[in-house]
């Protein structure tokens, strides 16, 4: 697609804009699983396989299929993914909460807790988190508020230290958070949290 001077020029305008004043977006960068676990740093819950969407907004189907299909490892995230409807749609909580039922697993929201969260990951079991992903931009002067994107993700491990935490990313990779960048960012949807287990089980992360 060929791009008007003056949108090129706007765009680049943008670009310099954000490398003056700063930015940063949590999301940015992933690591890979088998370098985290080798590291023995970190309590890492393996092998979530996080699917392929087909729209930006469709992270909150994404983040339900990947949990879906780590408690069925006979079925693939990406079809699971592409069961759902309406999945390229942004997906309120209630939505993934009764979606999650419909497929036959336990699942409630709450307000999470840093130790919540901890004692999932210890016992092995993914949850699910929104939180705002919008790049973090410093200016030089004070603006009323903040941008805001929220997202869906899946919490997939901890530092052993408990300073930091790892969200899932596809191709068996992680996000890694600083413990306090990541309860700023949760604090925007009131430590929303989704927790799913298969029907019938039960559990102390379940509250």
């Amino acid at each position: 697609m060929n791009r008007s001077p003056l949108t090129s020029f706007a765009a680049s305008i943008a670009t310099v804009s954000c490398v003056c004043v700063g930015c940063s977006a949590p999301l940015r960068a992933s690591v890979a699983e088998q370098t985290l676990v080798r590291s023995g740093e970190y309590t890492v819950v393996a092998d979530i396989d996080v699917p392929p969407v087909d729209s930006i907004n469709g992270c909150g189907s994404q983040a339900l299929a990947a949990v879906i299909a780590f408690f069925d490892p006979a079925s693939e995230s990406k079809t699971v993914y592409q069961s759902f409807p309406n999945r390229e749609k942004a997906s309120a909580s209630y939505v993934l909460l009764l979606l999650a039922r419909k497929n036959g697993f336990r699942a409630k929201i709450s307000a999470g807790t840093w130790e919540g969260i901890a004692d999932s990951i210890e016992s092995g079991l993914p949850s699910l988190v929104m939180f705002n992903r919008a790049p973090k931009v410093w200016l030089p002067f004070e603006v009323k508020k903040e941008p805001m994107a929220y997202h869906w993700s899946v919490v997939s491990g901890m530092s052993n230290d408990g300073k930091k935490i790892l969200l899932a990313a596809p191709h068996n990779r992680h996000h890694v958070l600083e413990r306090q960048v990541f309860e700023e960012r949760w604090s925007v949807s009131a430590n929303c949290l989704i927790t799913i287990l298969p029907a019938g089980e039960l559990h102390s992360a379940v509250h």
